[in-house]
């Protein structure tokens, strides 16, 4: 009995599913175990009435998803750290400053003042807690720590604060999902490292910083060192970015990234020196085995990082499905992996590296069968750069609607970048990994390897220079929303199922598709360009807009340092057409006069307004302000001091009227 084509896809498409559902509403943990319990006793009765009756297989597969969906709600339940109860929130606030103690995890990209760590807490005022915190230390303090430092510090938790912007990327939601809920900032002179322990994550920091420390005799500018670091270990944070611009705009920027791509170019290559070994069964054994071996070496080099290990999970599924079974569906071995990863890790649903990896992969093995149909010579090097391009167009169809929908924009030019990109990355992995293997054996050698890596990688940044040199075949601002992704998805999968059946059925679904995209586009443009709304920016120049329909009319004396506000708040309302004016201390929305009063402090005119906007610290008696208006709502944006904040925030209290800190609660918005 088969309840659907590929059961184990659905079963991981619906737990994760459940998962989102989750994070979303949090369900009261005795409502969930009663879901559960009823679910596993339908899909049990279901099961047995199916062995007898063909007709029931239908409700055998709903209640077996319904099973999976409900099992992705519990999965995330547990692994959701504010739910166990010695979590740090549930024994501290964020009002007064308390002394913890923690275990530092790694270290994250610093800030121009600020170093910037992720730590495990032990303890809060001397109470046993668990969780993760976010922890900022003043480069003054010229004490660096590393994974492994046990810290005590006295500090005041604060809330990461949510988007401050319309449209703008969501700090805060991205650290819920890797379960960092809160920040601190600790002052100088007010912590201490205790010890340092010798744990997972200080072993892999010391051994990696040693396999780093071994490239010190490579003649390399820094460009390559970055390049190289980037690519064998994960930082990224070195390259330079204008290089990552080039790569970016060239639509092969995810190389920089160890990603699905590299470990599956090492998986090709490995397979390829192993390929002699295929013909006997114990040679399948033995190069399954050697397989495993040199991808999780890959990973262990990396400090298991989590698109490395999500990648090197994936491809040893499929090698073992492989090795064990030929029939078995590559499919159900990718879902497996999907499933397995979900299991241990519910979170990575959430992970962009996540979502293109597996969207990468699908499409390719969804299109790989009719690859060798496009072959027109028996020429083998002819016919890798034709499998080359027809990999690298199927893994961007597969991946184009999640990319315009993270980055909005798409490089006309990928395919061409990515037939000599490709190639190269191959080169500079393995070469790399040659290189560091060196290192330790022939040092010699090794120097005259990193040559040859050295050179990969300056064709690779001319190439790319090149190719993103035309930049009016990148096409940038897109607007998308996720509703639109998922549309957009839809269409793709309704035209593979056209490839492999083409009948006017299914021709049908893949036309109607697309028709259904294009109507919900049309319906998201009535709906946003039916809007009208004014805005106060969070911004370090005082920024207004007023947006009207399709129009949207941006007040700034300087666009340029806000120019990402800007692009940001267009493309998520659908709008390209846009104005940008000086700022007017005399603004009118929806029959409602704003004022604006900034350094001059004026603040006397003919017409009372319902709101104010107080920017660049004016020097105003507030109370006089407000006997003069008697407004509706006083706002401060982001380029007023804090003491200066404070004191109006007290006085509007004092005079029972709204006020909005913009660098405390984010932008503020008159809706029509």
């Amino acid at each position: 009995m088969k309840a659907f084509p590929f059961p184990l896809i659905l079963f991981t498409i619906f737990f994760g599913l459940g998962i989102v559902f989750d994070f979303s509403t949090k369900i009261d943990f005795l409502y969930l175990i009663v879901l559960n319990i009823f679910s596993i006793a339908f899909l049990a009765f279901f099961w047995l009435k199916a062995k007898q009756s063909y007709t029931l297989e239908t409700k055998f597969g709903f209640a077996t998803i319904t099973t999976a969906f409900t099992f992705g709600i519990l999965v995330h339940h547990f692994n959701f750290e504010p739910n166990n109860h010695s979590h740090y929130s549930k024994i501290t606030t964020t009002e007064t400053p308390v002394l913890f103690k923690a275990i530092v995890q790694s270290n994250y990209k610093s800030t121009e003042k600020n170093d910037k760590y992720l730590v495990q807490l032990q303890s809060v005022n001397d109470k046993a807690t668990t969780g993760k915190l976010l922890v900022y230390i003043s480069k003054k303090e010229q004490k660096a720590l590393t994974p492994g430092d046990e810290i005590i510090a006295l500090s005041k938790l604060q809330i990461v604060p949510r988007k401050f912007n319309p449209y703008q990327f969501d700090y805060a939601n991205y650290l819920a999902h890797q379960n960092i809920f809160h920040q601190t900032f600790i002052k100088e002179g007010k912590f201490k490292i205790l010890n340092h322990q010798k744990n997972w994550d200080s072993f892999w920091y010391k051994n990696r910083q040693k396999l780093i420390a071994s490239f010190s005799y490579q003649n390399w500018n820094n460009t390559t060192k970055s390049i190289v670091f980037a690519l064998l270990f994960g930082y990224k944070n070195l390259i330079d970015p204008s290089i990552i611009e080039n790569y970016q705009n060239s639509g092969v920027i995810h190389i920089l990234a160890i990603s699905g791509l590299h470990v599956g170019i090492l998986y090709l290559f490995i397979s390829f020196l192993l390929k002699p070994l295929r013909n006997t069964k114990k040679g399948l054994v033995l190069k399954l085995l050697i397989t495993l071996v040199f991808l999780w070496s890959f990973a262990v080099l990396t400090g298991f990082s989590a698109s490395v290990t999500r990648a090197v999970t994936m491809f040893s599924i499929i090698a073992i499905g492989r090795a064990l079974n030929r029939d078995t569906s590559i499919y159900n071995s990718i879902a497996f992996s999907a499933l397995l990863l979900l299991v241990f890790k519910p979170n990575f649903i959430f992970d962009i590296g996540f979502q293109l990896s597996y969207a990468a992969v699908l499409s390719i093995v969804a299109f790989q069968p009719y690859f060798k149909k496009l072959y027109f010579t028996k020429f083998k090097i002819v016919n890798y750069f034709t499998d080359l391009v027809m990999v690298s167009l199927a893994a961007q169809i597969g991946v184009l609607p999640l990319s315009i929908y993270y980055f909005n924009q798409f490089p006309i030019l990928f395919l061409v970048a990515n037939i000599v990109i490709i190639p190269l990355t191959t080169a500079v992995v393995i070469t790399s990994l040659a290189t560091l293997i060196l290192n330790f054996v022939f040092p010699t050698l090794a120097i005259l390897l990193g040559r040859v890596v050295s050179f990969f990688i300056n064709l690779m940044n001319l190439y790319t220079k090149w190719i993103s040199s035309f930049q009016y075949l990148v096409i940038q601002n897109i607007s998308f929303s996720f509703f639109l992704c998922i549309l957009a998805y839809l269409s793709i999968i309704c035209f593979i199922l056209y490839f492999y059946n083409k009948k006017t059925r299914t021709l049908y679904y893949f036309i109607g598709s697309v028709i259904l995209f294009q109507f919900a586009y049309i319906i998201t443009l009535i709906q946003k360009n039916s809007t009208e709304e004014f805005i106060v920016y969070n911004a370090n120049e005082l920024l207004i807009s007023k947006k009207k329909n399709n129009q949207i009319s941006f007040f700034s004396n300087a666009p340029e340092t806000n120019s990402d506000i800007i692009n940001d708040y267009a493309k998520g309302s659908f709008v390209n057409q846009t104005q940008i004016f000086p700022v007017e201390n005399a603004l009118f929305f929806k029959n409602k006069n704003v004022l604006v009063i900034d350094s001059l402090s004026k603040y006397q005119t003919k017409h009372k307004a319902a709101v104010i906007v107080l920017s660049n610290n004016p020097t105003i008696n507030l109370e006089c302000v407000i006997k003069h208006h008697h407004p509706e709502t006083i706002i401060a944006d982001k380029t007023n001091s804090f003491y200066k904040v404070q004191k109006w925030k007290e006085t509007c209290e004092k005079e029972k009227i709204p006020f909005h800190a913009t660098a405390e609660k984010g932008f503020y918005k008159i809706c029509n």
